[in-house]
């Protein structure tokens, strides 16, 4: 720096301040990954003021919330967007799911991991109860 820097260049300054949109990338847990995933992707779009696009990729917009942010949030499911790409790809389907999950993570800022508990959960702890935070919890009253 100095006196021969060089100053800044105007079209710098032109361009759009916004940044990008969120990443919310939705994983299921379940054995039926494809329909929770989709019902929580309804369920949080429901609530946007505007939505664009649809199939793989959503964007929602939430302006009333934004609070000077960015108000566009995309939320990708693992079953419609990475996935279908390994399936095609000759991945089995647990190892599709696991491999598009994993790219999930890499592009996202944020991922939720969801869990069915009314049918897998109750089948793999087979009614048994387990302690949690000093309280006895049962996977069949979640």
């Amino acid at each position: 720096s100095g006196a021969g820097a060089a100053p800044l260049s105007t079209s710098s300054r032109a361009m759009p301040t916004s940044a990008p949109p969120r990443i919310v990338g939705i994983v299921s847990l379940s054995e039926l990954e494809g329909p929770l995933e989709e019902r929580v992707r309804r369920s949080l779009s429901s609530c946007a003021d505007r939505v664009l696009g649809g199939g793989g990729t959503v964007t929602a917009s939430y302006p009333i919330h934004a609070r000077g942010g960015n108000p566009h949030v995309t939320l990708l499911t693992n079953a419609s967007s990475f996935r279908p790409q390994y399936a095609k790809d000759g991945y089995g389907p647990d190892d599709a799911s696991v491999q598009g999950a994993l790219d999930l993570c890499r592009v996202c800022d944020m991922v939720l991991f969801l869990i069915d508990g009314g049918s897998s959960a109750v089948s793999l702890l087979s009614g048994s109860g387990s302690a949690i935070g000093g309280g006895h919890s049962d996977a069949r009253s979640v």
